[in-house]
């Protein structure tokens, strides 16, 4: 038999008839999409995946910078290398004071002379801790000495460290969020999820509201293609909130100023459904009124099935 394909119109071109998260249009289930039978779908190489449920509710955006871990190592190096010089001046005068005052091995001048190196040594830590603090903040350094392996991880390459400013405040501890960087293309809406190290307050923010210390860990051999002091969209989102769909960010695709995904319906309907909202987290949207948990959208093929939709309503399959 052969194959065919069919597609709903597209609403009139009037404002009242334009689908937008929550329009009469999807409310009424008048939705765009398009029918296809199996040789076809075969021929498409469709792939799918199912709606999750998550209780994770987005809650605000924010701006994520890159910082150059490069550069952060360097300073970082020049300040432990300073405080092990001034352990060793304290080890030294510690141990000529001891022999002083013991049996008088060593000298008054040896004493004083390691007593002024120590001094010195002190005032060149707290030189060296004062620059890396001004420049880098204070809860930065303090949370590379606190996670072992951060600092290695950070020299090997293997992790990517941002700071997020937010604009407005976080309804919950920001050790309580989720973290998540969005992409920089508005029509690729992969999302990659974000560690929490600790609060931190840059000595120069480009807004007035919280900010946060975030890790990227990265695959070994890989690049992000992420560069010290770019900017990168990013949100933050409770763990805890009502139960609702999520679908998958390889499912969601732009169109017409809109964040949309194919569901898979019965005999062959792939309905077309715009999100009700385009916030992201942990890799995926919350998915609108009419899709659940357990639902499956196209994850692979979505743009041959608009395509499909928006051409001349019948394809013949004549194999």
């Amino acid at each position: 038999m052969a194959g065919f394909l069919s597609r709903t119109a597209e609403p009139p071109a009037s404002p009242a008839a334009e689908l937008s998260p929550g329009s009469a249009a999807q409310t009424e289930n008048v939705l765009p999409g398009v029918t296809i039978d199996e040789g076809v779908r075969k021929g498409l190489g469709l792939q799918l995946a199912e709606v999750t449920s998550s209780s994770s509710a987005a809650v605000t955006r924010g701006t994520a910078i890159v910082l150059d871990t490069a550069a952060l190592t360097t300073v970082l190096a020049d300040l432990e290398a300073a405080r092990a010089d001034a352990s060793t001046a304290r080890d030294s005068f510690e141990r000529l004071q001891k022999l002083y005052a013991d049996d008088g091995n060593a000298s008054r001048q040896a004493v004083e002379t390691a007593s002024a190196q120590w001094a010195t040594a002190r005032a060149h830590v707290a030189t060296v801790e004062a620059r890396v603090r001004g420049e880098w903040g204070a809860q930065l350094v303090d949370t590379l000495r606190s996670q072992s392996g951060l600092l290695q991880g950070l020299e090997d390459g293997g992790i990517l460290l941002l700071r997020a400013e937010f604009l407005g405040s976080l309804p919950a501890a920001a050790e309580k969020l989720e973290y998540a960087l969005l992409g920089t293309d508005p029509d690729d809406p992969a999302a990659q999820t974000v560690e929490f190290l600790g609060r931190s307050r840059a000595p120069v923010q480009a807004t007035n509201g919280p900010s946060v210390l975030l890790r990227l860990k990265l695959a070994p051999g890989s690049d992000p293609g992420f560069r010290p002091g770019e900017r990168l969209p990013a949100v933050a989102a409770s763990r805890s909130g009502p139960d609702r769909p999520l679908v998958p960010a390889a499912a969601v695709f732009a169109d017409g100023g809109l964040f949309w995904c194919y569901v898979e319906r019965p005999a062959g309907r792939f309905d077309r459904v715009a999100l009700a909202s385009i916030e992201r987290v942990a890799g995926g949207y919350p998915g609108p009124e009419g899709i659940k948990a357990g639902d499956r959208v196209v994850v692979r093929g979505a743009p041959l099935l608009l395509s499909l939709e928006r051409g001349s309503g019948t394809v013949a399959d004549e194999g």
